[in-house]
């Protein structure tokens, strides 16, 4: 399953020591109605669970939209 959703956006969240991007396995809201499209990609808002942990050993991230 592409990260990559209908209009080609991809979102990452990125650090010095990690370089992730935001798929289906990231979607929030499992029983709303927005659920289904945002694993399908379809999706016209994407609403993700991000975890960050205070123990983290970079000093900033940055959410890139591609």
């Amino acid at each position: 399953m592409s990260d990559v959703d209908h209009t080609d956006v991809s979102v990452s969240v990125k650090g010095r020591h990690f370089n992730q991007t935001l798929g289906w396995e990231f979607c929030s809201g499992q029983d709303g109605a927005e659920f289904l499209p945002c694993i399908d990609r379809t999706a016209s808002n994407y609403t993700y669970t991000i975890p960050l942990s205070r123990f983290m050993p970079d000093e900033s991230i940055l959410l890139q939209f591609q």
